[in-house]
């Protein structure tokens, strides 16, 4: 076990589908609670595909719904008022609890789109509550139950909702696949998100000055770059196919331009291009069963796969997943 001092906000994004996003969260998320770290997943996806997973069917009863975040932001939404905070995680287990989502969740994205961040551009505080409210409800509640990291699920978009995210976030991961679609992602999208993390945080400075607007309402754009992850090559092979090779070597530049350069700081820069964080291989059947049995692929046992999968490729996929989850520790502890 390895606390940290206070609960750390981790978001898991791509503008791309099919990277695996949603199965390394979920992985990583079970496997940070199995080492005693206190542990909360946020679904911020309209889709809702992690919540699915976590409660299958269950997810349709009408407790679940009652703890989604649409029902945290319900009041801000229709109304005009406030998060409700009488809205809380849902406990898993003993270290692991979820909030689920919600399709709903468009909702508060058009809120941002038609109002809050106009709002913000003019200084009026409103916009700034608005923005905050998903961070502010996040905080309040990891202080109440002692939250060692916070994990966040996102759609695949870099729409207001996934930048609002960004606001108040301490680090984030970018999980991929190695392929020209991915490439021209990071090349182009990264870049302009740069330019609008720029922009916001010279708003959010220029804001400090004004004393009638709260401190706890302005939030910066200060999460960091941690590291990509590939999901790239077939189990049986041990290693990429060669057309993959090919973009994943080029993707180490276009990190290092457009993601460790203009995202990462201190010592993380070198160490967040250099080498991908880990290369996930193709889990076949596996994940499959992983969502239809609501368990991690680090929990099967070999009688369970033993029809379709080895246990030789199952313990490489174990161990797999425990890396990811040392990395992430190590780089948060240090940095």
């Amino acid at each position: 076990m390895n606390n940290f001092i206070r609960a750390k906000q981790v978001v898991f994004t791509n503008n791309k589908w099919g990277v695996w996003k949603t199965s390394i969260c979920y992985n990583v998320w079970k496997y940070f609670a199995s080492q005693w770290h206190k542990t909360v997943l946020v679904d911020l996806d309209p889709q809702c595909n992690l919540s699915i997973q976590t409660f299958w069917k269950k997810f349709y009863e009408d407790e679940i719904k009652k703890n989604s975040i649409y029902e945290v932001l319900k009041g801000l939404i229709e109304w005009g008022r406030d998060i409700d905070e009488n809205i809380d995680f849902i406990n898993i287990s003993e270290n692991l609890s979820i909030l689920p989502g919600s399709i709903n969740l468009n909702y508060y994205e058009e809120l941002l789109v038609n109002s809050s961040f106009w709002m913000a551009s003019q200084w009026q505080q409103r916009g700034f509550f608005d923005i905050s409210a998903i961070n502010r409800f996040l905080r309040k509640k990891s202080l109440e139950h002692n939250i060692d990291i916070v994990i966040i699920d996102t759609s695949p978009n870099l729409w207001l909702l996934n930048r609002t995210i960004f606001l108040g976030a301490d680090y984030f991961i970018v999980p991929t696949t190695p392929d020209l679609f991915s490439l021209e992602g990071i090349k182009n999208l990264w870049k302009i998100m740069f330019e609008w993390k720029r922009m916001w945080n010279n708003t959010a400075l220029a804001m400090k000055d004004l004393k009638d607007i709260s401190s706890n309402l302005i939030l910066k754009w200060d999460a960091v770059f941690l590291w990509y992850i590939i999901n790239s090559y077939n189990v049986y092979w041990q290693k990429p196919i060669k057309t993959h090779q090919k973009w994943i070597e080029e993707m180490k530049e276009e990190v290092k331009e457009n993601l460790s350069y203009k995202h990462c700081k201190n010592g993380l820069v070198e160490i967040s291009y250099n080498e991908e964080i880990w290369r996930f291989q193709d889990y076949w059947k596996l994940s499959s069963l992983s969502q239809e049995k609501n368990k991690a692929i680090f929990e099967f046992n070999k009688s369970e796969i033993e029809t379709f999968w080895t246990k030789e490729n199952l313990e490489k996929a174990k161990k797999e997943i425990i890396k990811v989850y040392e990395e992430i520790v190590e780089r948060i502890n240090k940095w």
